[in-house]
């Protein structure tokens, strides 16, 4: 009883998260990331804008599962929303410029922990294989003439996103996290007016392992015990 008592006492003791990355454990998160911008009589391109407006935000639920201490496989979904709103006046008149994109992401991930001495901060690194779908809408509002162009685009990325999770308590922590892409291939089918004949598609690849400091996540993740 002695033993047990003084085990119990140690565990007492041992800081939060200390055993949520353990084998078996399984986790979950929302991570959610926003940027937003507006602006009035300012120069774009050479072009005076009266008034801009532009909203990006985008949500991830994320779960995986430790095979092993401190290292975890899983897979998340993220949707992603884009407006964007332009208004300007040119030689004809006032000329409205609209874009809405939204797009659907899938993707399995492993992710590795490291804890910082004996606290309750973990770094990460998550490698992940998205897969995105797209579309869009851009059309523009002159006075003589309307022009709409739709989108579809489907995306393969290979990415990199490193972190730093804090522990509140055992089952949960706040992680803090960037991108790093690595490999990306994307597909843009763009068709003009609604017209077939008029449909174009651009095809890029891209390698880059440029760390976008404007794209950091902030997230709430849940720890669970299976056995």
């Amino acid at each position: 009883m002695a033993q047990e008592s003084q085990e119990n006492e140690e565990e007492s003791l041992q800081p939060p998260g200390s055993k949520s990355t353990l084998k078996t454990y399984v986790f979950a998160s929302t991570t959610f990331s926003v940027k937003h911008s507006e602006s009035e009589n300012v120069t774009r391109l050479f072009q005076p804008v009266d008034d801009s407006y532009r909203l990006d935000w985008e949500v991830t639920l994320r779960s995986g599962y430790f095979i092993k201490d401190n290292f975890a496989v899983g897979g998340y979904f993220k949707y992603a929303e884009s407006n964007d709103r332009i208004e300007y006046t040119n030689d004809d008149g006032p000329v409205l410029d609209e874009a809405v994109d939204r797009s659907y992401s899938i993707a399995p991930f492993m992710r590795n922990y490291l804890r910082l001495g004996k606290g309750t901060f973990y770094l990460f690194n998550e490698t992940n294989l998205e897969f995105t779908y797209g579309s869009g809408v851009r059309q523009v509002n002159a006075v003589e003439d309307i022009n709409r162009n739709t989108t579809d685009f489907y995306a393969l990325k290979l990415g990199i996103q490193p972190g730093i999770a804090a522990f509140i308590t055992d089952v949960v922590s706040v992680e803090v996290g960037t991108s790093v892409l690595g490999l990306s291939s994307e597909y843009t089918r763009t068709t003009t007016n609604g017209v077939e004949e008029d449909d174009g598609y651009t095809w890029t690849n891209e390698v880059s392992f440029e760390i976008d400091l404007l794209s950091l996540f902030l997230g709430l993740t849940f720890y669970f015990p299976t056995k």
